[in-house]
């Protein structure tokens, strides 16, 4: 609770000025991380599908070989609430000297709730090759045993290695060679290059230039002569580790957030002891499903 105690230095008049509440935001960047959907459910499930396997020759007055297709592995969203209030007594508002109390501490509530779901999603992508947080196939998000219904497994995710050239195109060699559960081969391409802070000059370098980077050579930039990233890169303040970083894909229903309930503030007073509340709510989830969707450089 802020009473007269907590703000006595608004209570005066002679103060030049308070800081600390004014600083720049970064855009909005979690929505970079994820497709965005809405969801009217207490949770969200996704349930795997495998198809059939390759035909085999037929011999002619032999029987036609069969073959199962089904389901594989769910995955659940699970959304969840986050809320933060805060209250101040009457007599803080009322005896304040300089400006009005509830917009301003509102505004850095509504900041508090932001940057709150940014470092939630972010979490997702730092934790992808950490065997404590699995999905539903009991893998980690990057991982390069992904079980296959074919008895094989998937990898999505890179040995140790910084941003560059060679690393990068080894990537794209990786996602070219992915497989359905089956086996069978599917057209995968990444999109997006999404890294943290620290890494946007090797990425603009890389991206950027029409020539290769990095030599005196006059080869030409093949990541960029081919349209490797269409959708370039992204930097993402809130990834903690600095050196790992991630290529979306096209694969559909691989990264995902669920907004459920819209941030809502509500102000109401307490009668009997006289003070004033402010409260911020939200309900949401992050979370992936296909890990096809997304290649993990490990840190």
């Amino acid at each position: 609770m802020m009473d007269r105690t907590a703000l006595s230095a608004q209570l005066w008049p002679g103060i030049r000025t308070f800081w600390g509440l004014n600083y720049n935001n970064f855009p909005t960047q979690w929505t970079d991380l994820f497709d965005v959907r809405t969801s009217d459910k207490a949770y969200e499930e996704m349930v795997g599908e495998f198809g059939f396997g390759l035909a085999n020759m037929k011999d002619p007055g032999k029987s036609v070989d069969y073959d199962d297709a089904g389901e594989t592995w769910k995955s659940r969203f699970q959304h969840e609430a986050y809320a933060l209030g805060f209250i101040l007594t009457r007599e803080a508002v009322k005896d304040n000297q300089y400006f009005e109390l509830i917009p301003k501490y509102t505004t850095a509530l509504q900041r508090s709730m932001r940057i709150t779901r940014e470092i939630l999603a972010a979490a997702i992508y730092d934790r992808a090759n950490n065997v404590n947080y699995v999905g539903g196939d009991g893998q980690p998000l990057g991982s390069a045993s992904h079980p296959l219904r074919s008895g094989g497994v998937l990898s999505n995710l890179g040995t140790p290695a910084d941003l560059n050239e060679t690393s990068l195109e080894a990537a794209f060699i990786a996602i070219n060679d992915w497989t359905d559960e089956r086996g069978l081969r599917i057209s995968a391409k990444a999109l997006k290059l999404i890294i943290a802070n620290g890494n946007q000059f090797v990425a603009e370098r890389l991206t950027g230039t029409e020539k290769r980077p990095g030599t005196a050579d006059n080869d030409v930039n093949a990541l960029r002569r081919m349209g490797m990233l269409p959708q370039g890169y992204s930097v993402n303040n809130y990834l903690q580790l600095r050196r790992q970083w991630y290529l979306q894909t096209d694969v559909p229903d691989g990264m995902i957030a669920f907004n459920r309930e819209a941030l809502d503030i509500q102000q109401g007073d307490g009668l009997d002891n006289q003070v004033m509340k402010v409260l911020a709510y939200e309900r949401y989830s992050h979370g992936w499903n296909d890990p096809r969707g997304l290649w993990v450089q490990a840190d």
